[in-house]
């Protein structure tokens, strides 16, 4: 008997939260979108803004964001988002308080191409498109043929960002048919001729060790070109 009587309580209280809960859920989806928050993870160098985004969601709605929750496709907006070609990965959730919450992290440009129509280069040298909203500081990349360049300019890109005396430097790089590249220094008319990636990362080395020695001694002005083409060597010529 008690136990007939413990297993219809149960029951009870198991058809109460459900109502409950179905309540609440109801009563939250036909809640009116209060406000969209944004938030961009990673945002370094990246080229879309917080602004941006809110106009891309803004073509999700009728009017000044007063949709009902559950009238918004929150698959949708995810779409529209990453359309916009700026964007890695993005979560588009609704919270309780009527909160659109937008969660993106960006693809960060690492060059920019120069073409008739001038494009960035991601990490793994794909194209994104220039945006309108906001411009990214990188280095500048001439004569960029993605089926000869693309994965030599992605590990040279790589090397140099992880040196930021050089990421703050090296200003473009200069694409040769040979498949060999010239970094162009900050300073007028000083050119690196890196050669090719072999032993690549010895010479990123011994490059920045070297700039460093004449930066310390005030002597960079003086050099007109290093050449970094015979391994571990560095070769110098004064102006």
């Amino acid at each position: 008997m008690k136990k007939g009587v413990f297993t219809i309580a149960l029951c009870c209280i198991s058809i109460l939260v459900c109502y409950i809960f179905n309540f609440a859920n109801q009563r939250n989806i036909n809640k009116k979108i209060s406000d969209v928050e944004v938030k961009i993870i990673e945002n370094t160098r990246g080229v879309i803004s917080e602004a941006s985004v809110r106009k891309i969601i803004s073509k999700n709605f009728e009017k000044d964001f007063e949709n009902k929750i559950k009238d918004l496709n929150l698959k949708d907006i995810e779409s529209n988002i990453k359309a916009s070609g700026y964007v890695r990965d993005v979560e588009v959730a609704t919270k309780v308080n009527g909160v659109l919450y937008v969660e993106l992290t960006p693809k960060v440009p690492k060059a920019r191409v120069l073409e008739k129509k001038d494009f960035y280069l991601d990490k793994n040298g794909y194209k994104l498109p220039l945006s309108n909203d906001l411009s990214a500081r990188v280095p500048v990349l001439y004569n960029f043929k993605k089926n000869s360049h693309r994965d030599d300019i992605a590990l040279i890109l790589q090397k140099i960002e992880e040196h930021p005396f050089l990421l703050n430097n090296i200003i473009a790089i200069r694409c040769l048919k040979t498949k060999t590249y010239v970094l162009e220094f900050r300073y007028k008319d000083f050119d690196i001729f890196l050669g090719n990636t072999k032993e690549i990362d010895l010479k990123i080395n011994n490059l920045k060790a070297f700039l460093l020695l004449l930066d310390n001694q005030k002597k960079i002005g003086e050099y007109k070109r290093i050449n970094l083409e015979v391994t571990n060597q560095v070769i110098a010529t004064k102006k």
